[in-house]
């Protein structure tokens, strides 16, 4: 899980929303820095054993799977840094 700001990842946003202790608070947070699920890798896909097969490939089969937009372009953000 990650909180993204201008399609990128941003540890200082994700700090602010997980060190809330006060419910109301956390409510508030949750919604001003909402969590994303990025799927680095697939280690498998359809029972088939993926992880000697190279990192492109894994991501060729990612971009296959739809996943909204904003997730796979991050995704492309994380793989080239």
């Amino acid at each position: 899980m990650v909180v993204l700001v201008n399609g990128k990842s941003s540890f200082a946003a994700i700090l602010k929303r997980d060190l809330k202790i006060d419910g109301t608070r956390i409510k508030l947070a949750v919604r001003k820095f909402p969590a994303t699920f990025i799927a680095f890798d697939l280690l498998s896909l359809d029972n088939k054993d993926l992880i000697g097969e190279p990192l492109e490939y894994h991501l060729e089969l990612l971009e296959k799977l739809q996943f909204p937009m904003i997730i796979f372009r991050s995704l492309k953000i994380f793989l080239m840094e």
